[in-house]
């Protein structure tokens, strides 16, 4: 049997380094604006080369060179928490590059969101890392005051709830079902199916969003989950963002998912590429309530199967 735990929190005037494992940032006052929020809540901040790259060709050495950052910044006791600037593509090229068992024993803050999806899934898989999927730190600064940014700060902070609400969404079902929640972009879910890094031993509450992929091909990305025979035991479902047109054939297909699944499932929960959105811990144990549209959490620590 093994441990898995919670990661250790962020601590008051703690230092936090900003990385780009995926996509460059799209400018310079994105990072800027991440440094003075940061900074502007009391915390130091250590900002990774790969932030000030302009473009970014996806060469093996590039990769080597992210994944190298990204690993010193684990080990290195001078830090205390990881966030990621920004998705778009590119993590998915680092999993393989990275060594999980140095990780582990960091137990240290791991926040992203979008294409850093496919990284959560290897540090959960691999590392048994519990990490926080959340809106970037410039986006953070645009929702500031919000209930959604003040949840972030409990979240990192080692403040979670007992429960999370979700009074926007809709229940379907009158089970609960337990697993580790795993969230984030349904693209790089699908994407890592037939890898090693897809968990295939754990029950699974599985929550997705995704941005700007038709809605056939929202279809598609689910059946291959379900082909792939992802453990779900139970069904998030975010946002899915398309053209104002096809929104109804979206929810068309998304009303399909649940009857196909016929999971426990909640839909429409406030979470996805839109601001703001509901930060998640990714990989903690949860049971989810449909009826009551809740997720309990229990985050102390747990045990899974080694």
């Amino acid at each position: 049997m093994e441990q898995v735990y919670w990661y250790r929190p962020l601590p008051s005037r703690g230092t936090i380094a900003l990385v780009a494992p995926a996509s460059p940032p799209r400018s310079a006052d994105d990072v800027d604006k991440a440094v003075r929020y940061l900074e502007q809540l009391g915390y130091r901040v250590a900002v990774g080369p790969s932030c000030f790259e302009t473009s970014r060709a996806f060469s093996a050495q590039q990769d080597r060179g992210r994944a190298q950052e990204l690993q010193s910044f684990f080990e290195n006791p001078g830090i205390d928490a990881i966030f990621s600037l920004r998705g778009g593509y590119g993590s998915m090229r680092l999993l393989h590059l990275l060594d999980y068992q140095r990780i582990a024993a960091t137990r240290k803050l791991f926040v992203g969101f979008s294409d850093l999806t496919a990284l959560q899934i290897a540090l959960f898989q691999s590392a048994q890392l519990v990490t926080v999927s959340a809106p970037f730190p410039y986006q953070l600064a645009a929702i500031e005051g919000t209930a959604e940014e003040q949840f972030f700060w409990e979240l990192v902070t080692g403040k979670p709830p007992a429960a999370m609400e979700f009074p926007e969404s809709q229940g379907q079902g009158s089970i609960s079902a337990q697993g580790f929640l795993l969230c984030g972009n349904l693209t790089l879910f699908a994407a890592l199916c037939g890898t090693a890094f897809l968990p295939q031993n754990v029950p699974v509450v599985g929550c997705f969003e995704d941005v700007n992929e038709a809605p056939y091909r929202i279809d598609r990305l689910f059946r291959q989950l379900w082909l792939a025979r992802m453990p779900l035991s139970g069904l998030l479902l975010g946002r899915f963002q398309w053209r104002d047109a096809e929104q109804a054939a979206m929810q068309k297909v998304l009303s399909q998912v649940i009857a196909f699944f016929d999971l426990p499932t909640l839909y429409g929960i406030n979470y996805g590429h839109h601001l703001p959105s509901r930060p998640l811990p990714f990989g903690v144990p949860v049971t989810l309530d449909p009826e009551r549209r809740r997720l309990e959490l229990r985050h102390d620590r747990i045990i899974v199967p080694a």
